[in-house]
């Protein structure tokens, strides 16, 4: 379980960081917290990668949803939620500490 835990923090590790250095390739800027339009790009790459990302495993069946599991478009609002939210807390923690 806990090797599973770090694979999977790292794998978004990467994600977050991929998708930064493309908003700041973009948008010419590193400060990704002090432009919103750079946030809410960062925010809808990351969305849309986890809508694509979910929906294919779902759709292999790498996992499925309890009955409980709120979905859109057949895929789970917490992991299409999940890169998006830790992405921009991880990136506002970031630059506010430099």
């Amino acid at each position: 379980m806990q090797r599973l835990l770090v694979s999977m923090s790292l794998k978004d590790g990467f994600w977050i960081t991929l998708f930064y250095w493309i908003t700041v390739l973009v948008s010419g800027n590193i400060y990704i917290v002090e432009h919103v339009a750079q946030l809410t790009f960062f925010a809808a790459i990351a969305l849309v990668f986890s809508f694509v990302d979910e929906y294919i495993s779902v759709k292999k069946r790498r996992w499925i949803y309890a009955d409980t599991m709120p979905t859109v478009l057949g895929v789970g609002i917490t992991p299409l939620l999940e890169l998006v939210i830790t992405g921009v807390i991880t990136l506002s923690i970031v630059f506010l500490i430099l």
